[in-house]
């Protein structure tokens, strides 16, 4: 079983990377962030619409990027928050430029070139990439 994050956490997420830059951290839309958290869960019966863990990150980033649940850095607290639920679930990215990060966050909330399944591939892709080759 995956282990989930809380919207107490995200909220810190968010109040630190705005206080990091000045920006007021207010939470806008509770229920909207309730509704984020939850997606990676969807499904019926023995159904999981996101079965692996990549999934779930992928429907987790992809369902917050599209919300404006903050006053400001919505971006910001989506992609560190797939990243701390990969990390939770013992997924290691490994070191990824803030550039990139701020690109494919941009492809998948605002521009919506991303689907979920494409976003899963780039977390497993660059997972596999960033780990050391066995020995």
């Amino acid at each position: 079983m995956s282990r989930r994050l809380t919207a107490g956490l995200v909220a810190e997420y968010n109040r630190v990377l705005c206080a990091d830059t000045g920006e007021n951290h207010a939470l806008l839309d509770p229920a909207g962030l309730d509704a984020a958290l939850e997606r990676p869960w969807s499904g019926y019966g023995d159904f999981e619409a996101f079965p692996t863990i990549f999934d779930k990150a992928a429907a987790l980033l992809h369902a917050m990027a599209a919300r404006q649940v903050f006053e400001n850095g919505n971006k910001r607290t989506a992609w560190a928050s797939a990243v701390a639920f990969l990390d939770f679930n013992g997924i290691d990215l490994g070191y990824v430029p803030t550039v990139h990060a701020n690109m494919f966050v941009r492809a998948v909330g605002l521009d919506h070139s991303l689907e979920i399944a494409d976003v899963a591939e780039w977390f497993e892709v660059t997972y596999e990439l960033g780990r050391p080759e066995p020995s």
